[in-house]
């Protein structure tokens, strides 16, 4: 026999015992899941569904989490999930077990029992939860352990200048607790959790307190009038003062809410003349009266902002608006 009809053969013999091994394969797991497939920690390779079903029933009832545990310091809170009505749901998760590697094309199926020969699946376990009422407890605790942080500001009080330097604040980050507790369920594990909260820091030090009261000492006794054709009124120093920017600059947001106080005493809506007719003659007559309104294009922010901050020429010249 040649060569070739030997090398013909031999490939012959190896594409029929692949085709063997993939039937075989088949056929003996018509009916079961899958090797190396895990629904949370428990094993259902080579189990039909009905056995899957009734293992995971019975490991779920063995281990059902008693309580959702969250530790802080020397506090603990406990939540039953009895009230939060935590129920497993045996069927849908052993359903998504035996579909594993029934999904697809023929080359995805394919694709997928040979993965799993080399790479173990681990499915989460499905199940109900009153998500609205965990949601508020995590929420309820929140609220006990945050500390809103308290910005830097600074005042004028009888020409004394007070710099308060801020307090830093802490806040739980809910949307992790959540997450970490789902993932702790879907595994049928022990949900007991430490939990630790983000730090919001925006205290100054002693450089940047110092820098805020050498920069607010300038205001001090200062004085802005700003006037229209129709108004006047006049900024004092604490009104100026509070308008510097913790480190350097100036805030544009407190120049702004600024202007827009004064654009809600000074704008005023046109009124239309009135006309009042009887017998043909005009009775009584109103004439109408212009509208007031800042304009834009002049920009009060930036006139307030140059008028403080422009080369801190003290005293401030009045401001037209």
């Amino acid at each position: 026999m040649s060569i070739k009809k030997i090398g013909l053969v031999l490939t012959s013999l190896i594409i029929s015992l692949i085709i063997v091994v993939i039937v075989s394969y088949h056929l003996a797991y018509r009916t079961k899941i899958y090797p190396f497939v895990y629904l949370g920690p428990v094993n259902v390779s080579n189990l039909t569904l009905t056995q899957a079903r009734e293992k995971l029933t019975t490991i779920v009832r063995q281990n059902y989490p008693q309580e959702i545990i969250l530790n802080y310091g020397d506090q603990s809170y406990q939540w039953p999930t009895q009230n939060l009505k935590l129920q497993y749901q045996a069927d849908q998760s052993s359903q998504r077990a035996w579909t594993l590697g029934r999904q697809g094309n023929l080359y995805q199926k394919l694709k997928t029992r040979w993965r799993l020969w080399h790479q173990p699946e681990k499915l989460s376990l499905d199940y109900q939860l009153d998500w609205i009422q965990l949601e508020n407890q995590v929420a309820s605790l929140a609220a006990q352990l945050n500390q809103p942080a308290q910005l830097a500001s600074v005042s004028i009080d009888q020409g004394q200048l007070k710099v308060f330097k801020g307090k830093n604040g802490q806040s739980l980050n809910q949307g992790l607790i959540l997450k970490t507790i789902d993932q702790q369920l879907s595994q049928l594990n022990l949900v007991q959790l430490t939990v630790s909260l983000n730090q919001i820091e925006v205290e100054l030090g002693p450089a940047e307190v110092e820098n805020l009261s050498q920069r607010g000492q300038k205001f001090i006794g200062q004085k802005l009038n700003w006037q229209t054709k129709t108004d006047q009124a006049e900024l004092n120093d604490n009104d100026l003062v509070k308008l510097l920017a913790p480190g350097s600059g100036y805030n544009l947001e407190q120049i702004t809410q600024l202007v827009n106080l004064i654009s809600q005493r000074v704008e005023t809506e046109p009124i239309n003349a009135l006309f009042n007719f009887s017998n043909n003659r005009v009775q009584v007559f109103q004439p109408s009266q212009p509208g007031v309104k800042l304009r834009l294009a002049k920009n009060p922010v930036r006139l307030i902002y140059q008028s403080v901050t422009k080369n801190q020429k003290l005293p401030l010249a009045p401001l037209m608006i």
